[in-house]
């Protein structure tokens, strides 16, 4: 008999969706002071953190898209 209660992940955690400011190409920025934007490539293989970013993106981008914090869980 299994002592793990059944519960959905909604219950656990909040699911939420990415979102990419369009057109993704007009946000992206070469400055230090961009904001990291995190593309599934920026995933390296046996690893389960993402340390660092190919690509930052612009303030203005910030509000067409979703922040991720430290500790988050992204799949």
């Amino acid at each position: 008999m299994n002592k793990w209660p059944k519960t959905t992940l909604g219950e656990v955690f909040e699911i939420a969706r990415g979102g990419s400011p369009r057109p993704i190409d007009s946000f992206i920025t070469e400055s230090p002071n961009g904001y990291n934007w995190i593309m599934i490539s920026d995933a390296v293989g046996g690893s389960k953190y993402i340390s660092s970013t190919k690509k930052r993106i612009r303030r203005d981008g910030l509000t067409k898209t979703r922040m991720v914090h430290e500790g988050d869980f992204l799949l």
